[in-house]
């Protein structure tokens, strides 16, 4: 949320497919709202792959919204909103008026452990939270489920919030649960004045650094300190499954570049930027650093404390990197999501492929998110502007040696009409364990019985999840 109220390789471009995928998708058997799927080579040539696709709801409100994928299936959604209170805020409860979808819409999570068939509602804590700005990650290991969020949407909060600990704007709240929301611990790191979209990642311990405690790995959480004028971007651990926190450095800031190699360049990060932390499966963690024009890649080795420049890396917008330490980036260039694979750590990088499925290609692209598993399980959600206007939704899933894709509409003739005047900044979407993508996205509300509280208007939005396999 952007406003309250507002030297390339040259490996064959055949490199990049020859990793395959973990697991075998489990298809789409009883899809109440099955959805057409097709198949792309990486020259964008039809292909022989058979995918399915399956449009479903959550039957919640939603905005920007994120998705996770736990071991063993239960599909995390966040936000699902709620409209009690004067104009869509739960700052006065069961007062009368007005009940409009805002971006401070009390929130909590949509949750399905049943393949999607069902999905029910879950505060994390207890309490109700400010939908925007939010971010979530589930170990693919341990299966633990990390939160922050913005605010609590109403003060005093309902749940196991203490009161000292509710000052809107004041901290970085940082929740987590080990058994897929049932239960929650809460704690906070002070100082961070609403930290717009950051990002966790976890990973294994590396040589030599601090072990977490027996059954948990290292994770980490990176934010900025201050909404819309971002000032710097720190990183805090954890080695206890979130239940107690430290800071360890500041990656980025405003001003004097933490990095020499920047120059006189100022470090660029903003609330929507991919530069931040990935795990390997030594422990490191890989970075993009931007400067001015240039990108370079940094490691840290010792659990986020230090991060210093490995090399100059060609333009990236978002890195993933896999447990056999394959690295893939994207880049969007125009209307198209050029995807490079590195098997060198970076040195040497693969020719470009266009993640947009070729019926999508030439429209204007929108909001996009990349998401990675295991080796070869990579997949994309991306907006594409509609013939005429609005906007659609599309997933593409890397399968073996093609693409599979599906776009969604979901009974209307665009999925969005309108993100900006919304002011939904993101969408997302993960890859399952068995190798298909789970997509979340917003949709315009319509009829939809979802909306029954929300008066029309721009920001009102029904949550609508697209799944390829």
């Amino acid at each position: 949320m952007r406003s309250r109220l507002a030297l390339l390789a040259v490996l064959p471009v055949a490199a990049l497919l020859t990793v395959p995928a973990q697991g075998q998708p489990t298809g789409q058997a009883g899809c109440a709202s099955p959805t057409r799927a097709s198949s792309f080579t990486a020259t964008g040539r039809a292909a022989a792959y058979k995918g399915a696709a399956c449009t479903l709801s959550t039957g919640f409100l939603t905005s920007e919204t994120h998705l996770r994928v736990a071991p063993d299936g239960t599909i995390v959604q966040q936000p699902a909103e709620t409209v009690p209170g004067v104009a869509g805020t739960g700052f006065v409860k069961g007062a009368p008026g007005p009940k409009p979808q805002t971006q401070v819409t009390p929130a909590g999570f949509a949750v399905s452990r049943d393949g999607g068939r069902s999905f029910h509602l879950v505060y994390p804590s207890g309490a109700q939270w400010v939908a925007s700005d939010g971010a979530i990650y589930i170990d693919s290991a341990t299966g633990r489920l990390y939160y922050y969020a913005l605010s609590p949407v109403a003060v005093p909060a309902d749940g196991d919030v203490p009161v000292t600990d509710q000052v809107p704007a004041g901290y970085a709240h940082l929740m987590t649960s080990d058994d897929n929301g049932r239960t929650w611990f809460h704690t906070q790191a002070p100082g961070y004045i609403e930290s717009e979209n950051p990002r966790f990642v976890s990973g294994p311990t590396p040589a030599g650094g601090d072990r977490p405690v027996p059954g948990e790995r290292v994770a980490y959480w990176c934010g900025n300190t201050m909404l819309f004028s971002y000032v710097q971007r720190d990183c805090w651990r954890t080695l206890d499954g979130g239940h107690t926190w430290s800071e360890r450095s500041t990656i980025m800031r405003r001003g004097v570049p933490i990095h020499a190699e920047c120059g006189r360049d100022e470090e660029v990060f903003t609330a929507g930027d991919g530069n931040y932390p990935q795990s390997a499966s030594d422990g490191s963690l890989w970075t993009l650093v931007r400067c001015g024009s240039r990108t370079f890649l940094a490691r840290s080795t010792d659990e986020a404390k230090t991060f210093p420049v490995v090399r100059a890396l060609p333009a990236i917008d978002e890195l993933r990197m896999d447990s056999r330490g394959t690295m893939y980036g994207v880049t969007q260039v125009g209307s198209a999501l050029q995807l490079r694979t590195s098997r060198d750590l970076g040195r040497t990088w693969t020719k470009p492929v266009d993640l947009v499925a070729p019926a999508r290609r030439g429209a204007a692209l929108g909001q996009w998110a990349l998401a990675l598993r295991g080796p070869g399980q990579l997949a994309v959600a991306y907006l594409t502007a509609h013939k005429g206007a609005g906007w659609d939704g599309s997933v593409t899933v890397l399968r073996g040696s093609s693409f599979v894709t599906s776009t969604v509409h979901d009974g209307r003739s665009v999925l969005v009409t309108s993100p900006s005047v919304a002011q939904d900044d993101y969408i997302d979407l993960d890859v399952a364990p068995d190798g298909s993508a789970w997509a979340s996205f917003y949709g315009d509300c319509g009829t939809d019985p979802a909306c029954a509280t929300s008066s029309p208007n721009p920001r009102a939005k029904v949550s609508v999840l697209l799944h390829v396999s």
